[in-house]
């Protein structure tokens, strides 16, 4: 989960947990923890673009076969209900926009993420690419490996954090 994230317009507050919860107009949760202090605004809670920890995708703006690109990140609601995110960008389509944004009960979190990486890579070839792994430094299966890491789900749990980036495969749940 990354942390520099920009602080959103609260438009709603929803009890989850016995906290008052933060959401945007689209409806995404914010921070609960950081409020500005006149508590008109509060820090994303999931920023896939922002952050650009997780990501599937190839090229770069210029590239004969253009770019693509999906990135991920992930939180968890006091309740403990996960928050899966995701963000397509492709800056030669001039496209950015949210391609999932999802909440989730802790036991299915693990097979979403896998899902939502595995409709990453169908874009990825769809649009005659293949990811990028030593570009971006991560297998595709990096974004699922560390929510089943964070979840506690075992190996991953024991993993260190190079390990899980070089995930051959998706965990198997």
């Amino acid at each position: 989960m990354g942390s520099n994230y920009n602080m959103q317009e609260i438009a709603a507050l929803q009890k989850i947990g016995g906290y008052d919860v933060p959401l945007d107009q689209w409806d995404h949760y914010l921070d609960h923890e950081d409020l500005t202090t006149d508590r008109t605004k509060a820090r994303d809670l999931t920023s896939p673009y922002g952050s650009l920890h997780f990501a599937v995708g190839f090229g770069e703006e210029g590239d004969e076969n253009g770019d693509w690109m999906t990135c991920f990140d992930y939180a968890e609601l006091p309740d403990g209900r996960i928050v899966l995110h995701a963000v397509v960008n492709t800056d030669s389509g001039g496209y950015i926009g949210d391609a999932a944004y999802l909440v989730v009960e802790r036991s299915e979190a693990v097979s979403v993420a896998i899902r939502l990486v595995e409709e990453a890579l169908e874009g990825v070839s769809v649009n005659d690419g293949e990811h990028d792994a030593e570009g971006w430094n991560q297998t595709p299966w990096y974004f699922p490996c560390a929510v089943a890491s964070f979840l506690g789900v075992r190996p991953w749990a024991d993993l260190p954090e190079d390990e899980l980036r070089k995930s051959p495969g998706p965990p198997e749940i």
